[in-house]
């Protein structure tokens, strides 16, 4: 089943290699856009491939993830798409994106809790620990097909591993911190309050794995 991962990547340095500051800040209005595109364009590449090329043996997914698509969301989909694209080009939209990030992990977690307390609810049980009790087998496991997504363990354990700041297979957001070879579910704080102050350093983009 092919997962997406929607990613924030840190794309200052290539930014600031190929635009002076002057047309960083001119890429706010439509005119800035059409002028620099084709730079934009190269910017975008060069942040999908990073994160496609870690799929490869020495990158830092590959243990999670078995084989990246070489596809990502195009550049147009990416601009016109809400939570996505350049930070230079919408900066209160990415800004408000990064500032909920974080918010947006830990609700899922608690949200799957909420359908595990459900369904305790609904087989009679006024606690989980009743309900993970009552699933287990006479050799003392707890088999996983006895709870079907989207209340499933595996669910659960994408959700902790996200909590715990590891990536695993089939999350679906992450900070891919290219300076120190880091994929992260969670956004470091120093990371936020930079986005704050400087948004259009940042990209939201999003790529396709197996």
């Amino acid at each position: 089943m092919a997962c997406s991962l929607k990613v924030l990547v840190n794309v200052s340095n290539e930014m600031k290699e190929m635009l002076t500051d002057e047309e960083i800040q001119s890429l706010k209005v439509e005119e800035g856009i059409e002028k620099h595109k084709k730079i934009l364009q190269k910017v975008y590449a060069i942040a999908c491939q990073g994160i496609i090329s870690e799929g490869d043996p020495d990158g830092v997914l590959f243990h999670a993830v078995d084989y990246i698509k070489e596809q990502a969301m195009d550049f147009e989909d990416a601009q016109a798409y809400k939570g996505y694209g350049f930070g230079a080009t919408k900066p209160d939209e990415i800004k408000e994106e990064i500032l909920s990030w974080n918010r947006e992990q830990s609700m899922n977690f608690i949200r799957l809790l909420g359908e595990f307390e459900k369904l305790a609810k609904q087989k009679g049980f006024k606690k989980l620990t009743e309900l993970f009790t009552s699933s287990m087998t006479k050799d003392g496991q707890i088999p996983e097909m006895q709870f079907q997504y989207p209340v499933s363990i595996y669910e659960l354990r994408k959700a902790l591993d996200a909590i715990d700041g590891v990536f695993t297979y089939g999350q679906s957001m992450i900070f891919y911190d290219k300076d120190n070879g880091a994929a992260k579910p969670y956004i470091p704080v120093d990371v936020i309050n930079a986005a704050v102050e400087r948004p259009e350093d940042f990209l939201i983009l999003e790529v396709y794995y197996d």
